[in-house]
């Protein structure tokens, strides 16, 4: 079974007692890092689907490039990506709808123009 431990805000380069402003608790799993403790259970719960060959290549945190016309314009990180049976790559976010901001569903929109993937939201 995983070991899930809760990190301190100064593991993170946070100071003490700054909270996170939606409330999300930071937990570790595996020694991997996740904003949420709802986000370290999606990573249980695929890490077993990938176990079980029902998917692979299972990546933490994917960084996904974003480039229009030649110039960079930011990158769009996401929470897990990973391929099913047929080969087909998904990309996922654990959300909430507090953490739907314009500036995520603008660099969401140009994540999916440019790279023809629909980006699963794991409410």
């Amino acid at each position: 079974m995983a070991r899930v431990v809760h990190v301190s805000a100064r593991a993170y380069g946070r100071q003490p007692g700054s909270a996170n402003k939606y409330h999300a608790k930071r937990t570790t799993v595996d020694g991997q890092a996740f904003d949420s403790h709802r986000e370290a259970q999606r990573y249980q719960l695929l890490k077993v689907q990938q176990t079980l060959g029902e998917i692979r290549d299972l990546t933490v945190h994917p960084v996904f490039p974003l480039v229009v016309n030649n110039r960079a314009v930011g990158r769009f990180t996401l929470d897990f990506s990973y391929r099913d049976r047929r080969g087909r790559l998904h990309v996922e976010d654990v959300k909430a709808k507090p953490t739907m901001t314009e500036a995520y569903r603008l660099r969401k929109r140009v994540f999916e123009a440019l790279y023809d993937l629909t980006v699963e939201e794991i409410l």
